[in-house]
């Protein structure tokens, strides 16, 4: 028997121009990649590279990945320390999904360094990658030491949901229950 880990994934806030549109259709990618060719301020342009990076991971990974850290760019150039912590953050879900675990690996250790760098308070998102990606890897022992430092990580971070509280304990556990096998 195999126990999935519950993975807990937050949302990345949008434009009202690409809120509606739906993930990885061709129309929403169109749409999408025609806003990116208009004059825009800088911080409608970053939401709306996030957007079509999330959307397009489905299906070309490669194009993906360059549109995201197009976003972790331009937020860095802003200093919009949280904006790149969500594009990096958006960055190792797709690349876990996408089973690109070294990639997964990279972008997490990357946020965790913006994350102390800036004193972000989601530094325990990025921790929490690295234990899943850890288990994920079978390498199960250091995915239980990363995943008790994101606990302590996040129990210190204010303004964590329920959801995100309870994500990380189910995550705890059974990563615990692994290593009981």
């Amino acid at each position: 028997m195999t126990l999935a880990l519950a993975r807990v994934t937050t949302g990345t806030a949008q434009t009202p121009e690409t809120q509606n549109q739906a993930a990885g259709s061709a129309p929403a990618i169109d749409s999408l990649r025609g806003l990116l060719h208009q004059k825009q301020p800088d911080s409608v342009r970053y939401h709306r590279l996030q957007a079509l990076s999330q959307a397009l991971f489905a299906e070309n990974e490669p194009e993906a990945r360059r549109v995201g850290e197009q976003a972790v760019q331009l937020a860095r150039h802003r200093r919009d320390w949280p904006g790149a912590a969500d594009a990096l953050y958006q960055l190792v879900v797709n690349c876990e999904r996408a089973a690109d675990y070294v990639a997964a690996m990279q972008y997490s250790q990357e946020g965790v360094e913006v994350a102390q760098a800036h004193q972000l308070p989601d530094e325990w998102r990025f921790t929490q990658c690295l234990a899943l990606v850890s288990v994920d890897t079978k390498d199960v022992a250091n995915g239980l030491k990363f995943m008790q430092q994101a606990y302590r990580q996040q129990a210190a971070a204010g303004n964590v949901s329920p959801r995100e509280r309870g994500g990380l304990l189910l995550n705890l556990a059974n990563t615990f229950l692994l290593m009981q096998r």
